[in-house]
């Protein structure tokens, strides 16, 4: 089973540009996962878990190694600054309305916070990161997951809807753009598919696939990071040890981003995208259908009150700071959905030069959104008196 997964997981990575533009590949495979996991295909507990372990600790860093955050902070500032804006809403509403939400949660309340404010900095891996750092069970994390399809996939219908004309009236006018110097655009294949997607209609060409080398060369990096933030994670006490190795490959791989060999390597993208969608169909299997629903009103409600309020209350930041309508809503968008949907609001809002940035933005997210989420769940953990 652990084979047919890591096939499946395989096989949906290839067709997602056939897929409806409204079928989340994320989603798509914790729905098989789910599937198998409830018809009795699943994989073991222990199994289950060793995969769920592997698939984080190898996904994180590969999808990090593109980014070139140093020579984005200094050719996108605006961009930047409303990214961090973003982050500091985010947190600060998980962290507010963790006080009213987490207890009627229950003893996983704090955990359930930082998960929302992870996944609302950096999307879908970091909610997972953050559940698995902090040993969320698998019932909690289920409800989290169903929680945010249906809110966030709203939000992405309004972001795509005539109601985003009315934003753009309402936010500072439109900046001019903010264009990289020579030879510090940060490349990558997430972004060269990003780019694609969005100029695809101007006839831009493909770029070609990596080269067996370069896919090697970018899997042994990202094994490499694994076992060194794995090895230095068996030092600490065995309840620390996913929490110390989850962080530590956030943060070489953000270290190993900084060398520019690192950030041409074609393909880690794609093998990070792969090992989160391992992830996504190992979790499914061992989330119990039955116990979905349990609590699940509660985590509903919170994650509506999560994303509506940061939302909102990140517009209104950036209307005070004069950032730009496009500017805002893009970062804004990078923070909640990742690299996935900027190529679409881009196109719509005539705006495919900023692809790179908000591309650059949400892999910013994902660099910081687990530090920001499990600083939170231990902020809420610390006020809440929990145990």
């Amino acid at each position: 089973m652990a084979l047919a997964f890591l096939l499946a997981a395989g096989f949906v990575l290839w067709a997602r540009r056939r897929l409806p533009s409204w079928l989340d590949p994320v989603i798509l495979c914790y729905a098989l996962g789910l599937l198998a996991g409830n018809t009795g295909l699943g994989l073991a507990p222990e199994e289950g878990q060793l995969l769920l372990s592997a698939a984080v600790l190898l996904g994180i860093p590969l999808l990090l190694f593109p980014a070139d955050f140093v020579a984005w902070l200094r050719w996108a500032p605006r961009t930047a600054g409303a990214t961090a804006l973003a982050f500091l809403c985010v947190s600060a509403v998980a962290t507010l309305s963790g006080w009213l939400f987490a207890p009627r949660v229950g003893g996983e309340g704090w955990i359930v916070g930082g998960m929302l404010a992870g996944t609302y900095t950096g999307s879908a891996p970091n909610l997972l990161a953050v559940s698995r750092a902090l040993g969320a069970s698998e019932a909690i994390t289920a409800q989290v997951v169903a929680a945010d399809f249906v809110v966030a996939g709203a939000f992405c219908l309004l972001l795509l809807s005539p109601a985003l004309d009315f934003l753009r009236r309402w936010l500072p006018a439109e900046a001019p753009p903010e264009r990289p110097r020579a030879n510090e655009a940060p490349t990558s294949d997430s972004e060269d598919e990003a780019g694609e997607g969005a100029a695809g209609s101007e006839g831009a060409e493909a770029p070609s696939p990596p080269r067996l080398t370069e896919w090697l060369q970018a899997g042994g990096l990202g094994l490499a990071v694994a076992l060194t933030a794995g090895g230095v994670a068996l030092c600490f006490a065995p309840e620390r040890q996913e929490l110390v190795a989850i962080l530590g490959v956030t943060a070489l791989g953000v270290a190993a981003s900084l060398a520019s060999p690192v950030r041409a390597l074609r393909g880690s993208a794609l093998l990070g995208d792969y090992w989160i969608l391992v992830f996504c169909l190992g979790f499914g299997s061992l989330a119990d259908l039955a116990r979905l629903w349990e609590g699940l009103s509660a985590i509903f409600l919170w994650t509506l009150v999560v994303l509506v309020a940061s939302v909102a209350l990140h517009l209104v930041c950036c209307r005070l700071f004069r950032i730009d309508h496009d500017t805002s809503l893009i970062t804004c968008t990078a923070a909640i959905f990742g690299p996935a949907l900027i190529p679409a609001l881009a196109a719509k809002l005539g705006r495919r030069e900023l692809v790179i940035s908000g591309v650059t933005a949400a892999l910013a997210g994902l660099a910081l959104g687990s530090y920001l989420g499990i600083g939170v769940a231990y902020a809420l953990r610390a006020s809440l008196g929990a145990p």
